[in-house]
């Protein structure tokens, strides 16, 4: 196993563990059987299995008389220890789950559609339908509540040996915030939102109580959703496993999709809604002026392709909060010195990545809307990123403006010398001026030579911010080392990239659990290197290249919020568009959108207009990447 689970990867058998339980909660009309949860066996469902309970799940949800077959459906109607959960989701509301354990699969779906009536869906507004089966029990486990719990509960359901006994979906748990996000910690306030939900009685529950032990047995599932004309998709993470090809079309749907959530999340005076957790509907205090900048550039990489007027004005009203934040330098250096920075107020601390950031923000808006009217500004903080430069082209990367931080020691961040030498191109576009080309090209050989010269391509760290940088650098002023450098890099890259997993849903992500930024942020890098392998005419990394951008665009869209995978959030909508942590974390962060999107960016022109830059063949490019990994 590549992911730690709540019961130990090796699974003993269910022969000597008993557990008998009365799952009077959460079942269909009428008193539930006791059940013996240790006798549900392992089973496998066809699709013909699949579409058959699926089916019979929407006919009790729409008050109609289920069609059963016995015959034809023997395995679904055999005497065989079976929990069912059906789900039903809501327009605008969270999803509606109803659970019944019966003595087979076809007779706890129709408990369980019944429990899930509660809804009161009228029968033409139910939608699609979802169904979990519980396919395999494992051995009872104990756990501390409010302890730290390592656990994905993704996968799975999660089933409490209480009085009156609980089970819960994995994701509905995750979904609600009664397990995960940063702490991976049972949430007491999470789990009374989740149990309350359900209907369930909440006094005096074990489940509530700091400290207190309960057992558990985790249930192995086979998810499905069933759509209203009949076609069943398996769901695998809460998520379908199809649909995802990286194609300029469905492309373009997940950008303009990000496009709409960014848009949304800035407010009147131009501010982002910067950290937003959909599992309890609420945005975090904290603040970042860098995403805040790095986001905008990307809503004007949306806006270039899709000219949405509103996403435009959004972008307006963001650069106009960034110009508030703008500061020269303190009086004594204003004697000698002319530039701007991003300056954080009330610490008036101005960041190398920040004025880096910033360029790129309003130079993408002036070079895509040809207004100049912010030239002056940009180059100001141009001038602030030369002024930050060491002789030797290494860079300094803060600037304090009181008195008693002046001596401030600080730890060094990876990227700010890339975004800024990237930030510099960008306005070189614009302006052509050589001093911006000079303090980049100077920076970025300190780096290769100096800083990571030495260091063995397994120890380079993965700077997709640099290769950005590189490949505009190299448009201009080609040079060996570069180059050579952002090889290495790429290589470094490539070497913790997933070809192969047991987990279809990590395919195209980097080390073991793979998230989301981390994702998108290497696959930005590539879409860079892809770019300077055509202009040097190298057929066998562009089609290298090519391939693992696909993946790893594969695996992005996987992580975006959709109609099918934000159905237990109290406020879906809010949440469509964006993209998640990770798996295991469903808080959407601005940056995490933002470097997202600017990767399938990458990949849409590398499919229709950079593939035209030479004649690097097209065919076979999804077959590169695994005899050359």
């Amino acid at each position: 196993m590549t992911i730690a689970r709540i019961f130990a990867p090796n699974r003993p058998s269910l022969g000597a563990a008993l557990l008998f339980v009365v799952f009077a909660l959460g079942c269909a009309q009428g008193e539930a059987p006791v059940v013996d949860i240790a006798s549900i066996e392992k089973i496998e469902l066809t699709d013909t299995d699949k579409a058959y309970l699926a089916a019979i799940a929407r006919a009790v949800l729409k008050g109609e008389t289920p069609s059963t077959d016995a015959g034809a459906h023997a395995k679904m109607h055999g005497k065989s220890t079976r929990g069912v959960f059906v789900t039903v989701p809501r327009e605008g509301k969270a999803a509606v789950t109803g659970l019944a354990f019966r003595e087979n699969a076809a007779e706890a779906t129709i408990a369980a559609a019944k429990d899930a009536t509660r809804a009161k869906i009228p029968a033409d507004r139910v939608g699609r339908v979802r169904v979990d089966v519980i396919v395999k029990a494992d051995e009872k486990k104990t756990y501390e509540v409010g302890k730290k719990w390592k656990a994905d509960v993704t996968l799975d359901a999660v089933l409490f040996d209480t009085k009156p006994p609980v089970a819960f979906l994995g994701q509905e748990m995750r979904d609600t915030g009664a397990i995960g996000g940063h702490k991976d910690k049972f949430s007491i306030e999470g789990l009374r939102r989740l149990m309350n939900r359900r209907g369930l009685a909440t006094d005096g529950s074990p489940l509530l109580q700091k400290d207190a032990k309960v057992n558990l047995v985790r249930g192995e599932l086979a998810s499905f959703l069933q759509e209203p004309d009949g076609t069943v998709k398996t769901l695998y993470r809460g998520n379908v496993l199809d649909g995802f090809e990286p194609a300029p079309e469905r492309l373009l749907t997940a950008i303009n999709e990000a496009g709409n959530y960014l848009k949304r999340a800035v407010d009147d005076k131009g501010k982002f809604d910067y950290n937003y957790d959909p599992a309890r509907d609420k945005s975090a205090t904290s603040y970042n002026l860098l995403r805040h900048a790095g986001t905008t550039f990307s809503m004007m990489q949306i806006y270039e392709l899709n000219k949405d007027p509103e996403i435009l004005e959004a972008v307006k009203r963001a650069l106009g909060y960034l110009q508030t934040v703008s500061m020269g330098p303190d009086a004594n250096d204003a004697k000698k010195h002319d530039w701007k920075a991003i300056t954080q107020p009330g610490i008036l601390e101005a960041k190398l990545g920040g004025c880096g950031l910033a360029l790129l923000a309003f130079g993408n808006y002036t070079r895509v809307t040809g207004d100049k009217s912010h030239l002056d500004l940009m180059q100001a903080y141009a001038r602030f990123i030369e002024f930050m430069q060491k002789p030797d082209g290494d860079m300094v990367q803060r600037y304090y403006h009181k008195p008693e931080d002046k001596n401030k020691t600080y730890q060094p961040v990876l990227y700010y010398p890339g975004e800024a030498f990237f930030g510099l191109m960008t306005l070189h576009a614009i302006d052509g001026n050589p001093r911006w080309l000079d303090v980049a090209a100077k920076g970025i050989d300190f780096i290769a030579d100096v800083r990571d010269g030495a260091k063995p391509t397994e120890k380079l760290e993965h700077d997709h911010w640099l290769l950005y940088a590189i490949n505009e650098v190299d448009k201009l002023r080609p040079a060996a080392n570069r180059t050579a450098h952002a090889d290495r890099v790429m290589q470094a890259m490539f070497d913790k990239f997933i070809l192969e997993d047991e987990h279809p849903d990590f395919v195209g992500g980097f080390y073991k659990k793979p998230k989301t930024t981390p994702v998108a942020c290497r696959i930005e890098a590539m879409g860079a290197q892809y770019q300077m392998s055509l202009r040097r005419n190298d057929p066998a990394m562009t089609a290298r290249i090519l391939s693992a951008v696909k993946l790893g665009s594969t695996f992005l869209m996987r992580n975006q919020y959709t109609d099918v995978n934000t159905i237990f959030f109290e406020n879906p909508a809010r949440a469509m568009g964006g993209y998640q942590t990770g798996y295991w974390n469903p808080e959407i962060q601005i940056d995490y959108v933002q470097h997202s999107t600017s990767a399938l960016i990458g990949l849409f022109h590398a499919l229709t207009d950079w593939k035209n830059m030479t004649n690097a063949p097209a065919k076979g490019a999804d077959e590169a990447l695994k005899p050359a990994a």
